[in-house]
């Protein structure tokens, strides 16, 4: 608790200008009308009493708090699982597509010997020249590839 030469003392100087209160600061005088207290002053600590619990909360609202809190701190949790399921997923995929990718070429390229080794001797002229003209297709993409 304050002594009153401690509230005398704070009541001038909250009756002070700000041009009164800093001129012994900013002139560099070391002789000032306020004394140096050689000795702190005593701090009472108060600490709550640990077996009463505070009367802000109910029990209710205690849990419904406690739950919410427990429910925030696993969104980090849930969120990078979240991301590393979704990261999975989109690696799967493009492994699939690069699979399908892979089997419509496959496939083509059976296709592709199919009509390169078809006989077209017993072909109609119209015949003979769709798959010759085929052929040549497939000869010019083999090239650019």
């Amino acid at each position: 608790m304050g002594t009153q030469e401690e509230i005398t003392r704070y009541a001038n100087i909250s009756q002070m200008d700000d041009d009164d209160f800093l001129a012994p600061f900013l002139s560099g005088s070391q002789n000032t009308s306020m004394p140096i207290q050689e000795s702190c002053s005593e701090v009472e600590i108060v600490t709550p009493n640990p077996t009463k619990r505070g009367g802000n909360f109910s029990v209710d609202e205690d849990n419904l708090l406690v739950s919410a809190w427990l429910n925030i701190s696993m969104d980090a949790v849930q969120d990078r699982e979240a991301l590393r399921i979704k990261a999975d997923r989109v690696r799967v995929d493009v492994q699939r597509a690069d699979i399908e990718k892979e089997r419509l070429r496959l496939e083509s390229i059976r296709e592709e010997g199919k009509i390169m080794t078809m006989d077209t001797s017993g072909m109609n002229d119209k015949e003979r020249k769709y798959f010759e003209n085929l052929k040549d297709q497939i000869l010019a993409r083999q090239q650019l590839e």
